[in-house]
């Protein structure tokens, strides 16, 4: 018997299989390349969404480092149009912008010395204010006090229970009081304007060389090169945008002011600079200040077309500006989806309060310009506007 046409068992008992035929390899180097690569991206990923969660931690904890750098950056640019212009008059960078930020400063201290003792008066008259709504929401009031009686009776059943449970006596933390509260937050903001002053003087007398110096580094550099170019751009066009939101909101303050003269309300300039300031915060700001106007107009006037008449013509005014001024100004191009500025106000609300607010909407802004500007980023053009 020939020993070549015996079979052996071992083998029979390994058939042949497709991945012993020829060309197999190639296709499982290519199913074992795919798995690495679906296996990359997968950690790619979870390492983008702990990069983002390090960076919202490190934006909310250091707020009280990263704030006045950042206002000081907005301010920089909102100011570097009057800069260069004084500097074509050949007057050195450092001159013009210690000049600039001394108009600025006196411009403020003039407002701040003529809506400081009104404020301060209608501070003091809180007391009366609260007796004269009550006064005058008393039809409404009577239909609030049985609501507030029964929740009082439950808040007082729910203390006796656990009361009754724990035993224990209520703590009451003595904090400090509300002159020390406010003295503390005058030192804090006095402090912080100082670094925002410092910081704005620096950026505006040595940006511009900066930029031309990291122009220089980078010349060879494609990548460096491109984001060259956004920086410049994002900060034109920044400044752009703060200065045609600086002046409607002037604007819009003026016009406030002049109704509230006209309207014989009290203190109308300080109506018209609440009025400038809250705008920079969209939505939001426009209806704190229609609260304000009608609880004014509230305690101030007797008969109701006089009440209701001062927040009606502010009314009038933001809807303008709101759908018709700003729009056709701004243009397309740095026009925001109003989902995006919604998000926006609450998330830099929420890392940085009030401040954060005020300057929520440049950020959106400079954050579309890079998205407009860079291939990479397009994706995410749709959801900022």
């Amino acid at each position: 018997m020939n020993k070549e046409s015996e079979s052996d068992p071992e083998i029979e008992a390994f058939p042949q299989t497709k991945a012993d035929e020829p060309g197999s390899m190639k296709q499982g180097i290519a199913r074992t390349s795919r798995r690495l690569l679906k296996s990359n991206r997968f950690e790619g990923r979870i390492m983008t969404g702990l990069l983002f969660l390090g960076i919202f931690h490190t934006i909310y904890f250091a707020r009280g480092l990263l704030l006045p750098i950042v206002i000081a950056l907005l301010l920089s640019a909102l100011l570097q149009p009057a800069v260069s212009f004084l500097t074509r008059f050949k007057i050195p960078i450092a001159l013009a912008a210690i000049l600039v930020l001394v108009l600025l400063v006196s411009v403020l201290s003039l407002v701040a010395y003529r809506i400081a003792a009104p404020a301060s008066e209608w501070f003091d008259r809180r007391p009366y204010l609260v007796s004269q709504l009550e006064y005058k929401l008393r039809a409404f009031k009577s239909s609030l006090e049985e609501a507030k009686e029964t929740t009082e009776k439950l808040e007082k059943l729910t203390e006796l229970q656990d009361e009754e449970e724990f035993g224990e006596e209520e703590v009451v933390v003595k904090g400090p009081t509300l002159p020390e509260q406010i003295m503390i937050r005058a030192r804090a903001m006095g402090i912080m304007l100082g670094i925002i002053l410092v910081l704005t003087y620096f950026l505006l007398s040595r940006s511009r060389p900066t930029l031309k110096h990291m122009a220089g580094e980078i010349e060879y550099n494609r990548q460096g090169k491109k984001w060259a170019k956004i920086m410049v751009q994002v900060q034109r066009e920044v400044a752009l945008y703060l200065v045609t939101i600086a002046m409607i909101n002037v604007t819009l303050g003026a016009l406030t002011a002049a109704a509230m003269a006209l309207l014989k309300m009290p203190n109308p300039i300080l109506w018209g600079v609440v009025a400038m300031t809250l705008n920079f915060v969209p939505y939001l700001g426009a209806m704190v200040t229609t609260v304000i106007i009608a609880t004014v107009s509230l305690v101030t006037f007797t008969n109701w077309p006089q009440i209701l008449l001062p927040p009606l013509v502010f009314l009038c005014f933001t809807a303008l500006e709101g759908q018709f001024v700003t729009p056709t100004i701004v243009g397309k191009r740095l026009q925001l989806n109003p989902i995006a500025v919604i998000i926006s106000l609450l998330f830099w609300g929420w890392v940085w309060g009030i401040g954060g607010m005020l300057i929520a909407v440049p950020i959106l802004a400079a954050i579309k310009i890079v998205v407009k500007s860079t291939e990479e980023l397009k994706a995410f053009q749709a959801l900022i506007g």
